[in-house]
Parts: structure tokens; sequence; C-alpha cells
């Protein structure tokens, strides 16, 4: 259905990731043998490769956007701080090459308001550079809603998407695209009303599940104090339907997307809307809360063992977030490690 070039970064890490693909294989460790198989199928028939070459942008009808757009915390304020500047150069080098009328999809999870306020002027001031028609591109948003491990190429063409365009036209033209790579008969794609709304929906989605993990840990520390098995309590408000999606007790929060959306709204009040008098204390606290957890199961831990980890030795099964990926940032199995090295384990 389609020619594939995915494009990295001319530096050594991005020319080895480009070799692999173009060898028919994935460039990180995964349990999916289905995504294994379609990459080798696809590079096999011609379907898919991988460059460094920027100039490939030039041949795409549809080109989408999935880089790092990172976001870290002010120590002394704790105050949300963004780092878009790859992202800008990533959207940039986009415009320096695209065709007029290429339909320019981000996936990237990305503060509200980037596509209308960042990512279109980019564009309309590349394509302006080149002596082309400022609006002639066609920019819409579709957040992932994927899921490694297991079943990772599953989650991507077996789920429901939210896409939404910067005018109808992209709208029109996202909707299609999804369409013709997404089990839409099953999951049906869900427009909304602008690529902001689109980005909101993205970070909102993580920000409510990161709440709700930090919610359960507080009462997790009131369990254990009272003797009860939160487990077992938690089981049984999921009987309740409009309960079922309770969280339980947990080790931690991972991964690239929960440890740091919950900020990403207080961040664009700040740095896209020029809006300081919106607050997220609710984000705020549950990020705060969560990052504490692992610390929390240390302490759990040494009152097992009477008070001292010194020279006790502990088994820790398991790094990433969930089983079956490779994926290690902000690991809480690599925050616990250190904290309990300091305490002589």
């Amino acid at each position: 259905r389609f020619n594939v070039a995915g494009v990295e970064l001319d530096t050594p890490r991005g020319r080895g990731i480009a070799k692999t693909i173009r060898d028919g294989e994935l460039p990180f460790a995964t349990a999916d043998r289905s995504l294994q198989t379609a990459v080798e199928t696809s590079v096999a028939c011609g379907n898919l490769t991988a460059t460094t070459d920027a100039s490939a942008y030039a041949l795409a009808d549809v080109i989408v956007v999935d880089v790092h757009l990172d976001l870290t915390m002010e120590a002394a304020t704790a105050q949300p701080v963004l780092h878009m500047d790859d992202f800008r150069a990533a959207v940039a080098t986009v415009a320096r090459w695209m065709r007029p009328g290429a339909l320019v999809i981000v996936e990237t999870t990305v503060p509200p308001g980037t596509c209308a306020r960042v990512v279109a002027p980019l564009l309309r001031e590349g394509l302006r550079a080149r002596g082309l028609p400022a609006d002639g591109f066609l920019l819409a948003h579709s957040y992932e809603r994927v899921m490694p491990g297991e079943h990772y190429l599953d989650s991507i063409v077996n789920f429901w998407r939210v896409y939404a365009g910067h005018t109808t036209a992209a709208a029109e033209a996202c909707r299609a695209f999804l369409e013709s790579v997404v089990n839409v008969r099953d999951f049906p794609l869900r427009r909304l009303e602008s690529t902001t709304a689109s980005e909101t929906a993205k970070v909102l989605e993580n920000s409510y599940r990161a709440v709700n993990i930090a919610f359960i840990e507080e009462w997790s520390r009131f369990a254990e104090a009272a003797g009860v098995d939160l487990f077992e309590v938690v089981d049984a408000i999921r009987q309740r339907p409009t309960h079922s999606n309770i969280r339980q007790p947990g080790f931690g929060v991972g991964g690239y997307c929960l440890p740091k959306d919950p900020m990403m709204a207080l961040a664009a009040a700040r740095q896209i809307f020029d809006r300081p008098d919106l607050n997220f204390p609710f984000c705020a606290e549950a990020v705060k809360v969560n990052r504490a957890m692992p610390i929390s199961s240390l302490t759990a831990l040494e009152g097992m063992l009477y008070g001292s980890l010194t020279g006790k030795h502990i088994a820790l099964l398991g790094i990433s977030y969930r089983p079956d990926v490779a994926d290690t940032r902000n690991s809480p199995a690599a925050q616990f490690v250190e904290a309990a090295r300091r305490s002589g384990a």
C-alpha cells in the first residue's frame, strides 16, 4: 500500500539504526514476533527502508513526525521546562524538504498548542524560504496509543485512534491515511475539533492514569498500617462497572510517558499560552507521589529487615515499566537500586 522510508539523524547511532532496519531487523528488543515478521517481509519486498538522508522527505506524500520532546523539572522551583529545540529542528528539516501539499501528521506527545503555534509556523517559514506557497501543507495531529510488549504491532493496528486537522482538508487527509493502516471497522476513528484538542486528549489521558496511580499509593500506606490486603479491596471495588479502572498498588511509575506527561499542560500554559495563572496541583502532586513510590517500597522493605539494609542482599526482578519491554527510561527499579546501595545493601 505504501513505500515507507524511516528517517534517522545522521549520527553514528542513527546510521546504525537505519542499517539495522535495511537489514530487515528491528533496532530494539521486542517480544512481538509479528512485528519482527512485518519488518522482515516489508524489507524483503521493497516496501520499507531507512536512511539518514533528509532529502527522503521530498519523496513523501505523508510525513509522520514521531520524535522526542523532552520535559524536565527544575529542582529549585519544581516547575516543568520544555526542551523543544530537537523537536523544532526536526520540523524545520521537514519544512526544508517536503513537497507542497504533503500531509504532515504529528504523533509525538506534545504540549497542547504545539501544532498550531509551533509546527504550523515552522512549516510556513520553511516553505516560504523556498519560494513556495506558505500554506502549501496539510498538518494533523494523531497521538499514539501504542502498547509496547508482546502485542506491539497489534496495539497499533487494532486500537482506537484520535485525530484532528489544522484545517478541514488536513483532517480529511489524516482520516484517509489512518483508515489505511488502522482496523477502523472494529475501532472507529474519533475526530476532534482542533489539533490543540487532540494534543490535550493525549496529555489528559496520561495525566488521568498517573493521578489514579498516585491516588492508590496513599491508600497503600494506610492499608499496610491497618493490616488490610488492598489488592483484595481493589478487586472488590472493580466489580462495580463505574470503578473498574481503579489502579492497583505498585512499585513505581516508569517509561517515557506517565512520569512527565501530567506536567505538559502546566508547561503549555507557561511557555505556549503565556498563562502563568493556570495551575495543575493534582497533576503536580501525582508526579511527586509517583516518583517517591520506589523509596516507599524500600522503606517498607527496610522495616521488614529490622530497620537496616546494611549487608543485605536484595534480588530485584524486572527493570522496565512492564513485561517484555526493553525501555528502561525513568525506571523506578533504577531509583530503588541506587537508594538501596546508599543504604548499604
